[in-house]
């Protein structure tokens, strides 16, 4: 969810911004998290369910993703400026 939170976030001071996540799962837990979810789709925040295949940097300093949609389609290429890693994280056991 501080994905979620981070892309409203960076859409309210740079509204220009072209923003993806890349993700396998989601889950938006909480009080009001559905809600925000919804509110960053709405604010154009693409969200798109893959397997991330590759991270790659290119000659003309412009990185790029390649990632495999749903474990079926084929590999498709997104040209970026930034790529941010968002790591899930695991409780702590008692």
């Amino acid at each position: 969810m501080n994905t979620v939170k981070d892309s409203l976030l960076i859409l309210e001071h740079n509204p220009d911004t072209e923003i993806y996540v890349f993700y396998m799962d989601i889950r938006a837990f909480g009080k009001g998290f559905e809600d925000l979810l919804r509110r960053s789709k709405e604010a154009g925040v693409r969200y798109i369910r893959v397997c991330p295949v590759r991270l790659s940097k290119r000659m003309e300093a412009k990185s790029s993703s390649q990632v495999e949609k749903h474990h079926c389609f084929p590999i498709e290429e997104y040209p970026l400026d930034m790529i941010v890693l968002s790591v899930g994280l695991e409780p702590k056991p008692e």
